[in-house]
């Protein structure tokens, strides 16, 4: 995990991890080593602080820096002192609880999780603790084992081509070492399967830093790989960039940047389908966590614009590390998928009508207690490769081969078509507040949008339903005079006797609605394609409640000048009220300002150091009624 963290710029990976960042500890070196993302260095200033003091920020910074490099036996030791004289809660507690489990400590996770949730019932954070990690379903018929071209060093991301692996190494090498690891910066190297002796490959592509996971495409003639930018644009980070070069005689040309890299952020990971029709790629360039992007070519053969895939697949974690397995199914890494926050799962999606279809979490032996990424292969799931750090205790990847130990193919995902003809009944009620809703219409459909049925509350809110087992099952649920709603349903998690709730919020004068999910260029009012979902719905909520008049309330969060933020609030506001009037809806209905960072709804004001989970919370644009 060394290496996926330094390709991705990841500091923290809890959410917790970084709710101290701009703390200082009292240990002037190993701070500076920390903020400068040198943690090898900073966890040997920390240790001199230490044989002096047992100050608990120090103690909590070096176990971050632990965790950061994957040392997390070290990191629990750590974590267990300071909450030996801690009785309140605290992200310690988190901290030490993720250890546990990446330590396969499983008896004592469950006890330590027990106990404190006893203790501290409502935190939401323990509670995602509680729940069962489904990757321990195993894929009996495939086997794994380590390549025997591992190194000691970190190890990762291969591909094949020309029946040669090309993958990339932290091994020993004549280039100086990467501070942030304390090993040799990452390059691309290449090994046949006969001799397994690596060399390195493309030796005339010359990047400063790190060059990580790459991908070959048009028969081998070119490719793209990830590197940090040679220069240095934000303070004490090198950003990461995607770039492309061409085989011409025989060499590599010299590497350009990918057209639709998003500025001022990181953008890693290339992957392309077979058939080079569909190209996704992980950025940050919403600001905070990685998210999947993709690009399809237009009629002149070229990348279109990169959009965001959707927030069925993106979640409030990180999505790294895509790979295609067929010309329309990706399998890629995520960190927020899981409930259990133990790091990084292989999930996949299917691409289909437009759509990215619900991740399916893969089954061990592919996913582990370990970080698992970098998957690639070109059979179809019956052979490949892929990157995992289990059973390293210094936290350092390896390369592992895969193949089924019978003859047929490993199906990634069921479709429609091959789902059991069985069928689950479902019992539904409609509410708002205390009250039973009928006449509610509730379209069920799957994660394509296919509708799969339609059901209509009775005179007491209350419906039955029967629908297939698929994944990605999601509803909207319609009525005049309330909010429209839209959510989704698995079906392991409907509770006994299936039995399921879905609340209406009521059109009523002064009601404040959050409009979820609207996402804006950085540091612009510009709308991005992926908030089109919502304001789609709030344009339906208008058509279907004609007398309705709303108020668009734009807010940010606390960071940055505050008469900036205002400005931008007032134009962000502006852009969602001409979204809705260029759709049709009389400009009368609707009013728009801008609040800035003047309501913000939590305590991360000016000063005070917030997670970026948390500052989210204050970026909101809310609608309130104000004629019904």
């Amino acid at each position: 995990m060394k290496k996926y963290k330094l390709n991705i710029i990841l500091i923290f990976f809890f959410t917790c991890w970084n709710q101290i960042v701009n703390a200082d500890s009292g240990c002037t070196a190993g701070d500076k080593a920390y903020e400068l993302l040198q943690y090898s260095k900073a966890i040997i200033e920390y240790q001199k602080c230490l044989k002096n003091s047992k100050d608990a920020r120090i103690m909590e910074r070096l176990a971050d820096s632990y965790v950061i490099l994957d040392q997390t036996v070290q990191a629990e030791v750590i974590y267990g002192d300071l909450l030996k004289t801690s009785k309140k809660y605290s992200s310690i507690m988190i901290k030490y609880a993720n250890c546990l489990y990446v330590n396969n400590k499983e008896d004592a996770y469950r006890r330590f999780v027990d106990s404190i949730q006893q203790k501290f019932p409502n935190q939401k954070e323990i509670k995602k603790l509680l729940a069962t990690a489904n990757w321990k379903n195993k894929k009996e018929n495939i086997e794994i084992q380590a390549v025997n071209f591992n190194s000691p060093q970190a190890d990762f991301c291969p591909i094949t081509a020309d029946g040669k692996i090309i993958f990339s190494s932290c091994r020993l090498s004549d280039k100086k070492n990467d501070p942030f690891t304390g090993e040799s910066f990452s390059r691309l190297y290449v090994v046949d399967t006969i001799s397994n002796v690596p060399i390195i490959f493309a030796p005339e592509i010359s990047m400063k830093f790190n060059i990580g996971s790459c991908i070959m495409y048009d028969h081998g003639k070119k490719m793209m790989f990830t590197a940090n930018t040679p220069s240095n644009p934000i303070k004490n980070t090198q950003l990461l960039k995607i770039y492309t070069t061409e085989l011409s005689n025989g060499t590599w040309t010299k590497p350009v940047e990918f057209v639709h890299n998003k500025a001022n952020s990181n953008n890693a990971h290339p992957a392309i389908n077979s058939n080079t029709s569909i190209m996704v790629f992980a950025s940050d360039g919403l600001g905070g966590n990685m998210d999947l992007y993709y690009c399809v070519k237009d009629k002149f053969n070229n990348w279109k614009q990169a959009v965001r895939l959707k927030n069925n697949v993106n979640s409030g974690g990180n999505e790294v590390f895509p790979s295609f397995i067929n010309d329309s199914t990706l399998v890629f890494s995520s960190d927020g998928l899981s409930s259990t926050g133990k790091g990084l799962d292989f999930y996949q999606s299917q691409f289909r009508k437009g759509k990215w279809s619900d991740p399916v979490i893969l089954p061990a032996p592919f996913n582990s207690v370990a970080d698992d990424y970098g998957l690639f292969t070109s059979d179809g799931m019956k052979s490949g490769y892929f990157t995992s750090n289990r059973d390293q205790s210094d936290g350092n990847e390896n390369i592992f081969q895969f193949f089924t130990k019978t003859s047929p193919e490993v199906q990634p995902q069921d479709t429609l078509e091959t789902i059991i003809a069985t069928k689950i009944k479902i019992q539904g009620k409609i509410t708002s507040g205390s009250h039973f809703i009928p006449n509610t219409k509730i379209v069920f459909t799957d994660s394509y949008g296919d509708t799969l049925s339609t059901a209509i509350s009775d005179h007491n809110g209350l419906f039955d339903i029967e629908l297939p087992p698929v994944q990605g099952l999601r509803y909207t649920a319609e009525k005049p005079g309330y909010y429209l709603e839209n959510g989704s349903l698995e079906m392991q998690n409907i509770p006994d006797p299936n039995t399921v709730e879905i609340r209406l919020r009521e059109l009523k004068k002064d009601a404040v609605f959050v409009l979820e999910n609207i996402y804006y260029a950085f540091d612009k009012s510009e709308i991005l394609p992926e908030s089109t979902d919502e304001l789609n719905n709030l344009y339906q909520v208008l058509i279907a409640n004609p007398e309705i008049n709303i108020e668009l309330a734009a807010h940010t969060d606390s960071r940055g000048d505050d008469q900036y933020n205002l400005n931008l609030s007032i134009k962000r506001a502006k852009a969602v009220a001409d979204f809705l009037v260029n759709a049709g809806i009389d400009s009368q209905r609707i009013t728009s300002k801008g609040m800035g960072e003047t309501k913000l709804v939590n305590h991360c004001k000016n000063g005070v150091s917030c997670t970026d989970e948390e500052h989210q919370v204050n970026r909101r644009t809310e609608v309130k009624i104000l004629k019904i």
